[in-house]
């Protein structure tokens, strides 16, 4: 399965959109049907357009709201991370 998911993310004050293209294969998913994914992902996501993160996912956890905008932030570069 394939989505193109639309979030806001906060840059500096101001609400930016982002796109977030997944792509679902289940943890039981054969391998051919993997395989087969690989062949038309392209022209998938060509019909989709752009967008700013990919996510290929096989869990729920993966495309937990957490998930996907831990990953937006960190592509955008609007996560703060503090070492100690």
């Amino acid at each position: 399965q394939y989505a193109l998911l639309r979030v806001q993310d906060v840059v500096d004050g101001h609400a930016t959109t982002k796109f977030v293209w997944i792509v679902w294969q289940g943890e039981q998913v054969k391998m051919v049907a993997k395989a087969r994914v690989t062949t038309h992902r392209g022209a998938v996501k060509d019909f989709f357009g752009q967008s700013h993160v990919t996510i290929d996912a096989a869990n729920h956890d993966e495309v937990s709201e957490e998930a996907i905008m831990s990953k937006v932030t960190d592509a955008s570069g609007t996560s703060v991370r503090t070492l100690k």
